[in-house]
């Protein structure tokens, strides 16, 4: 095996890396952050990460789909099913643990949610360099995953951050229901505000 697999130490720890973000385990952990959230009452970080996860797979598969990129061949006899482009577990990896530093940090000493959050983003960051390690991606694959879940994690945040600002009720009990009506209302108010 060529000096980049040299290290036996090594090679298990960026398998076990790999492995962290499989779909089964990424869908485990989704699951858990999400009932967590509900069960603690805490909406808007149970709705950010809901559509941030959903959000996100639905681009890398309708990108996987178009894409359709071969695998590299990779010297671990790693199964994988699904086209190379972007990479998921890159993708997943990152925005998970953007979420968890962003939703779960927040009221923890400063330095302390520092730490806290560095090491979840290195954690990522490992997951996704795991991928070009075991040779299942080529780097664009990563690159791309990395650059989507940034974006979605950006976009959500922007989203949520607008819808709680300008709609603070939107997270009681019947603010979904009454949100169009309150769009109505403020245009009602703008064009009031400007008739001459």
């Amino acid at each position: 095996m060529s000096g980049f697999h040299s290290s036996e130490i090594i090679n298990q720890f960026f398998l076990f890396a790999t492995h962290c973000f499989d779909p089964k385990i990424f869908l485990l952990w989704f699951f858990i952050l999400l009932a967590l959230l509900v069960w603690k009452n805490k909406k808007y970080e149970a709705l950010f990460l809901f559509f941030g996860v959903t959000g996100g797979q639905t681009i890398k598969i309708l990108m996987k789909w178009i894409t359709d990129r071969s695998r590299p061949e990779n010297p671990f006899d790693l199964y994988v099913h699904e086209s190379s482009f972007p990479s998921g577990h890159a993708m997943t990896a990152i925005f998970l643990t953007l979420a968890i530093s962003y939703l779960f940090t927040k009221k923890l000493p400063k330095i302390t949610k520092y730490l806290v959050r560095i090491l979840l983003i290195t954690t990522g960051l490992l997951v996704a360099f795991s991928r070009i390690f075991t040779q299942v991606h080529y780097f664009s694959d990563i690159f791309t995953g990395g650059i989507l879940a940034i974006g979605s994690f950006s976009f959500t945040l922007l989203f949520f951050t607008f819808i709680q600002h300008n709609y603070p009720n939107f997270y009681t009990k019947s603010g979904i229901q009454n949100l169009p009506f309150g769009i109505i209302h403020d245009a009602q108010k703008v064009e009031k505000h400007y008739k001459y």
